[in-house]
C-alpha cells in the first residue's frame, strides 16, 4: 500500500477534523474487538485504518445517520459484552473444583 500524504487524506475526508475523528473512532472500534475490514497482517492499528479508508470501506457518519448507527452499535456492543460475560462465567463454573481428590462430595444440607 502506498503511503498517502496528510493533505491527500484530508482532502479525501473533507477536512482535517473529519479525518482525525474518523481514524480515532475506527481505531477505538478495533481496540474494542470489532473485526478489521482488511487483513491486519501484523500492522499497527492506524495502518489498518488507513487502508480501510483508502479502499473506501469506512466513512464518517454525521447527523441522524450517525445517531442511528450509534444506537445500533450500542446494542451490538451490549450483546458482545453479555456473551463475553456468559463465557467467563461458564469457564469459572467449569473450572477446577474445590473438592478434595479421593474424598466424596459433601452431602447437601437438609
Amino acid at each position: 500500500m502506498e503511503d498517502l500524504n496528510l493533505e491527500a487524506l484530508k482532502e479525501r475526508a473533507g477536512s482535517a477534523y473529519r479525518l482525525v475523528t474518523l481514524f480515532q473512532k475506527r481505531m477505538r472500534e478495533l481496540e474494542r474487538g470489532w473485526p478489521p475490514l482488511v487483513d491486519p497482517a501484523g500492522r499497527k492499528l492506524h495502518q489498518v485504518v488507513q487502508e480501510e479508508f483508502e479502499r473506501g470501506l469506512i466513512h464518517l457518519a454525521i447527523g441522524e445517520k450517525a445517531d442511528a448507527l450509534r444506537e445500533e452499535r450500542s446494542a451490538e456492543e451490549a450483546e458482545l459484552t453479555r456473551r463475553r460475560l456468559v463465557r467467563e462465567r461458564g469457564s469459572r463454573l467449569s473450572g477446577p473444583s474445590s473438592e478434595v481428590p479421593g474424598k466424596p462430595p459433601a452431602a447437601p444440607a437438609p
